[in-house]
């Protein structure tokens, strides 16, 4: 039996619309607004990256929240202790580029999150987040927006 595509499309939205992920996963965009201390290999204002967010706690996720950010030719993943906060907190930094590490001296904080509580079923979160020694440059704080979906 065949059945047309908009059927099946239909159906699995039907079906998904009410469930509650067991990991929830934020996925969308963030932006660069502007930076604080020296940021000596570019202005890094005005770039752009995918980013994804696992807040921690929030349905069956670990503890730990987690933030990466894809540019065009590689991608960060910052990790803190528990939960982002207002105040920085020491990240672990994983890096892939053309290499892959774990540079020291990253510290992230959300500066604001709009909900402030976020459940599994959240449709959608704002952040504005400050990244130290943002793209492995020592000194440079990099402020930026984040606008993430709940992932199906």
């Amino acid at each position: 039996m065949r059945l047309p595509i908009m059927s099946i499309v239909t159906a699995t939205a039907v079906l998904s619309a009410g469930q509650v992920l067991a990991e929830p996963r934020f996925e969308g965009v963030a932006m660069v607004t502007g930076f604080t201390g020296t940021c000596a290999d570019y202005d890094p204002t005005g770039s752009t990256f995918v980013a994804r967010y696992r807040p921690a706690g929030v349905g069956d996720n670990p503890s730990n929240s987690g933030l990466s950010l894809f540019f065009p030719a590689g991608a960060y993943n910052y990790v803190p202790t528990g939960k982002f906060t207002g105040s920085f907190k020491p990240v672990v930094n994983t890096v892939i580029f053309d290499f892959a590490g774990t540079p020291p001296g990253s510290k992230v904080r959300f500066t604001s999150q709009e909900p402030a509580t976020v459940t599994a079923t959240t449709p959608f979160i704002q952040i504005k987040s400050e990244i130290t020694n943002f793209d492995e440059m020592p000194g440079c704080v990099a402020r930026s927006n984040i606008a993430v979906t709940l992932r199906p």
